[in-house]
């Protein structure tokens, strides 16, 4: 009778978003924060505006962009007919809000404590994500978490600036660049079809 040595579990990729850092919850945190400014400012240059109707229009252009476009509050005040003059501004009150509240930004309570056990029992720690390399790092960074983790893999953008999906390439090229099979490594996210790839 042969046998056959099991796989020895060798490494864990994690996906940031929502898994290790809340970022649903802060996302729409902060852009309350950024209508906040942008109503404010709208306000002071004495035009009408709506918040229930702005978020409704944000939230279709999200829809349309995708998440990651660093487009939004310009074409939502494309759309609002909002003089050209003014939108430089408007944008800036309404990024710089934003990017404030990233000082609030941490991990879920458990996941330091999680990744420090899960190294001390010798296993190799790898973030994963849908997305630009430096806003993933950043968030990494904020929370503390880069000094937790071995390495971190983004998909990254197209050739038209457009985020790409995690597929089985992208876990292709990641084992290879790690020398594992599949069988040595186990992913954990909050969305199991769309983390995995499939």
């Amino acid at each position: 009778m042969v046998q056959v040595e099991p796989f020895k579990l060798q490494a864990l990729l994690f996906d940031i978003d929502n898994t290790f850092i809340p970022t649903g919850k802060f996302t729409i945190e902060a852009r309350g924060h950024a209508f906040d400014a942008l109503i404010d400012s709208m306000k002071r240059y004495g035009m009408s505006v709506n918040r229930r109707d702005i978020t409704k229009k944000f939230n279709k252009i999200v829809k349309e962009l995708g998440s990651n476009s660093t487009r939004h509050f310009d074409t939502l005040l494309e759309r609002m007919k909002t003089p050209e003059e003014r939108r430089a501004k408007l944008i800036a009150g309404a990024v710089i809000s934003y990017h404030n509240s990233k000082q609030s930004l941490r991990p879920y309570p458990e996941v330091p404590n999680t990744l420090i056990t899960l190294k001390k029992q010798g296993y190799k720690i790898y973030a994963v994500s849908e997305g630009d390399g430096i806003k993933q790092w950043e968030k990494l960074i904020r929370c503390g978490l880069d000094m937790l983790i071995d390495d971190a893999f983004m998909t990254g953008r197209d050739s038209h600036g457009v985020i790409l999906e995690k597929n089985e390439p992208f876990y292709g090229r990641i084992l290879a660049s790690l020398k594992l099979k599949g069988e040595e490594t186990v992913l954990v996210g909050d969305r199991a079809k769309k983390d995995s790839g499939t």
